[in-house]
């Protein structure tokens, strides 16, 4: 049995400080431990304090776990920008997680999956993403001048009350107009996303392998669960 600490702000939620254990909708992992003799209780079981049980109670029924706790740490007090420490150089630079090589399609579809629950959470259930899709070339003399830059970007966007949620897939090919023989890998790949106030990218090359997820921006309590999960997953083992 996991420790009674509330799965909202971590406070004790023992029953005897008027704390409960709440089962919520059934995940794959949760039936995929039905029946087993392991240690822990199911992950679609969670801890919540005597202040955010009943909040809990209420969601049980129509949320999965890892949704009804990020809804509901979406309405913890936003705590001051911070001025020192890790959070702080989060703020102002990338942070790269090393995802030890993945598919491109498998990177893409995990980031995607990371939209659609944080446009659940966000509240953009209800609007359709505005897709848009745009192709250019163009050449750089200072580069050479007898090669090309083709650039293929497709964006899905979601927008509204201030916030965005945006996912963006770039390709890059040089290639050449007059002949000349190209050599090394001239391609490069980028997936990148919007998570309200955080950006994530991954760039890969011709293999179609990602090895790499980086993140910029200050994270909110409503995605930082999200992003977690998100690097999490793609960090575990295929």
């Amino acid at each position: 049995m996991e420790p009674p600490i509330c799965e909202v702000c971590d406070d004790d939620a023992d029953p005897s400080a008027g704390g409960r254990l709440v089962r919520f909708i059934a995940t794959d992992a949760g039936r995929a431990l039905e029946g087993c003799d392991t240690p822990g209780h199911s992950p679609d079981l969670g801890w919540f304090c005597v202040r955010h049980v009943a909040a809990a109670e209420e969601l049980r029924a129509s949320h999965t776990l890892r949704l009804a706790r990020t809804k509901l740490r979406r309405n913890r007090p936003m705590r001051p920008p911070p001025t020192d420490g890790w959070e702080a150089r989060r703020a102002t630079q990338v942070v790269h997680q090393l995802i030890d090589g993945r598919e491109r399609g498998v990177v893409e579809a995990a980031i995607l999956a990371a939209l659609d629950l944080a446009a659940e959470v966000l509240g953009f259930g209800s609007i359709d993403p505005v897709e848009h899709y745009e192709r250019s070339r163009s050449n750089s003399p200072e580069l050479h001048d007898q090669l090309m830059l083709t650039d293929v970007v497709i964006r899905r966007t979601w927008a509204a009350g201030g916030r965005q949620l945006e996912f963006s897939h770039r390709s890059s090919v040089w290639d050449s107009w007059s002949g000349i023989e190209l050599g090394g890998d001239l391609f490069q790949g980028t997936l990148a996303a919007t998570v309200d106030d955080t950006w994530i990218f991954a760039t890969y090359a011709s293999d179609g392998i990602v090895d790499q997820l980086s993140e910029s921006g200050v994270r909110t309590p409503a995605c930082s669960d999200i992003i977690d999960d998100l690097i999490d997953g793609l960090r575990s083992p295929s």
